[in-house]
């Protein structure tokens, strides 16, 4: 029902400075650590799964006292000097993500990402223990492709050219999975586990994988497949028409958001707006 997949939105709301989120970023890291790679003969040999805790989150300064890197070039856990396996995420002082590296026995393996201060994403290069191998795309801080290398064990491959279906793969600054979500729809506890934030208390809607402030329409639907709601956003917040169906699949309301204001309806419960009513900052209410 409407109701409840509002009240499944509200209660999502993002907590960008817990370390505790650490434990949701496992989007960008789903390609951290494959099943099996090569030795160096060549022989495939497997990977172990991640252990629960190999998950690190927290500011670059407390980085620099939990790890340092060995003469083999390894990052090492200086508490006991174990080389790292896991997922690290680093962040500035004011909490936005500035890093997110991935590591098998302390070499970088599977996707890296870096942001720009303002929370832009800077680049994003795929390793093979401790080996850029792969592609690599950089971006400047207003989102334009800056340079697209691709690279096969430290290589730079000159003859690589950019087919479709990895030009799709990060458009203009945007990860996978904000492509993948442009137009996303789903039930009430499917966008729990897709998205993060509330922008209905003048908050905003992130992508839980990737923290990425949401651009893109989002269509609810209750558990036969009929429309609730269809809510458009623009970088976290509401924009364009938002409209609710009620149980009989009419229009109960449709309104019209710029920039996470509302500023107009439409339709006022399923009937044509009155000018002369007070509208409500919020198009879901209580």
């Amino acid at each position: 029902m409407i109701r409840n997949f509002q009240n499944k939105v509200k209660i999502q709301i993002f907590l960008i400075l817990s370390s505790a989120t650490a434990l949701f970023f496992t989007g960008c890291g789903n390609e951290t650590v494959p099943n099996s790679t090569k030795d160096q003969s060549g022989t495939a040999r497997e990977i172990p799964n991640l252990r629960e805790g190999d998950f690190w989150d927290s500011f670059q300064s407390d980085f620099k006292a939990k790890f340092h890197t060995d003469d083999e070039k390894r990052l090492i856990r200086t508490a006991d000097g174990v080389a790292f396996t896991g997922e690290i995420t680093t962040r500035i002082a004011a909490g936005a993500l500035a890093s997110r590296f991935n590591y098998f026995e302390g070499k970088q393996h599977g996707d890296s990402f870096i942001w720009y201060e303002s929370g832009a994403l800077s680049s994003k290069t795929h390793f093979q223990e401790g080996i850029k191998d792969g592609l690599e795309i950089i971006w400047t801080e207003d989102g334009q492709e800056l340079s697209r290398k691709y690279y096969i064990d430290g290589i730079e491959d000159l003859s690589k050219s950019k087919d479709k279906e990895e030009e799709e793969d990060v458009v203009w600054g945007q990860s996978a999975a904000a492509k993948a979500l442009a137009k996303w729809t789903g039930k009430g506890n499917e966008f729990g586990e897709k998205f993060a934030g509330d922008p209905s208390r003048d908050g905003t809607l992130f992508i839980r994988e990737t923290e990425e402030l949401y651009t893109g329409t989002v269509t609810a639907i209750d558990d036969s497949g009929k429309k609730e709601a269809e809510l458009n956003f623009k970088e976290g917040k509401w924009d364009g028409a938002i409209i609710k169906w009620d149980l009989e699949g009419n229009i109960w309301e449709k309104s019209e958001f710029a920039g996470g204001k509302l500023i107009g309806f439409e339709i006022k419960e399923g009937k044509p707006f009155d000018p002369n009513q007070i509208i409500e900052s919020s198009p879901f209410g209580n």
